[in-house]
């Protein structure tokens, strides 16, 4: 059987949780498969760092400039053909390589692709715009709405990341749950840390993009409420950044943390390794994850975690993390401060 890796919603340099999730794909399915063979479909440039193994090929895609392929999905989405889609490229490669089944890692297929004739596995990370449109761009909610549906009905088969994940597939969008396989992810710390310098001494550790739901606002505002009552800690931020992140320094300044608050944006795989080993615990106070890496990851190498108690979390953590309402500042306080202090608790 030949299954091919769909890739190509990818665009190099993104560091975010579901890149953890394809790195492991790649590297992993090879050794799954055994005398199968994985064909990986990515953008020029995407560099995941994979195994050598004689059972995987990849194949570099040219994709349409962003300008002509964001006509071009408008377009699709209003019910008419495209001139600038690549479909036709992505089937003449289904064809000429006899691929089986084509897996998409990234919760909805691209419109092009919705036609191809092929088997098709979706992997689903969450609905979020389901459930909090309001932090969502009205372009970016309306193209979700009509890709996401789409996509669920045209998959053959379903992965969920989580139980929680499954059910919101089920509920918004009416997919029998039979069609749905919950198969949790798995956290990914480079073997081979790299010394970050300028680290302070206790910190605890937040790794999120500056998306509105990782809730840095609300973690911002119980810090200083520590600092306020003796917390001697700092606060160690890394993730993606956008425009968004203008925002979050901006409270930093407003709070008065511009000292207690260390924002490394993006970092490398082994850097991240290494800011996990020297934290004194992972703060987690994201309201919406429909699986949530970080926390798995610092419990697998013994950092404490504290964590919020909403959607996949609670499934993901168990009784291993303390957890806490993440819209309450006393709440994320009060979980900090016993993560941190309590030796015996850690």
């Amino acid at each position: 059987m030949k299954v091919a890796l769909n890739l190509l919603q990818l665009s190099p340099g993104r560091t975010e949780g579901v890149v953890t999730y394809v790195r492991q794909l790649a590297s992993l399915l090879p050794v799954a498969m055994g005398s199968d063979q994985l064909i990986i479909l990515q953008q020029p440039g995407l560099d995941l760092g994979l195994i050598d193994a004689k059972n995987i090929t990849t194949i570099n895609v040219e994709r349409p400039n962003l300008f002509f392929r964001l006509i071009g999905r408008g377009m699709m989405l209003l019910g008419f053909n495209s001139p600038f889609a690549y479909k036709n490229r992505v089937q003449s490669l289904i064809d000429r390589n006899k691929i089986d089944v084509v897996h998409y890692p990234f919760s909805s297929m691209p419109p092009e692709d919705l036609g191809l004739n092929v088997k098709m596995v979706l992997s689903v990370m969450d609905l979020q715009h389901e459930y909090f449109p309001e932090l969502f761009s009205a372009i970016e909610l309306k193209s979700r709405q009509a890709i996401y549906l789409k996509s669920a009905e045209r998959a053959d088969a379903i992965i969920s990341i989580s139980e929680y994940t499954k059910q919101t597939i089920v509920e918004k969008f009416k997919i029998p749950a039979t069609s749905i396989t919950t198969i949790p992810l798995a956290g990914d710390t480079s073997s081979t840390p790299k010394r970050v310098a300028g680290l302070p001494k206790d910190y605890m550790f937040f790794p999120a993009a500056d998306w509105h739901h990782k809730n840095h606002m609300k973690l911002l505002e119980a810090l200083r409420e520590l600092k306020s009552n003796g917390f001697e800690g700092k606060l160690v931020l890394t993730g993606n950044r956008s425009e968004k992140a203008k925002i979050i320094h901006t409270k930093i300044t407003e709070l008065g943390l511009a000292d207690d608050v260390l924002d490394f944006g993006s970092v490398s795989f082994d850097e991240l390794a290494y800011i996990y080993s020297k934290a004194k615990m992972l703060i987690y106070p994201s309201r919406f994850e429909g699986f949530g890496i970080p926390p798995l990851e610092a419990m697998s190498i013994g950092v404490p975690v504290a964590c919020s108690n909403t959607t996949s979390l609670p499934e993901i953590v168990g009784d291993a993390a303390d957890t806490f309402d993440p819209d309450s500042v006393q709440a994320i306080c009060a979980s900090i401060k016993k993560v941190w202090s309590d030796e015996s608790y850690r």
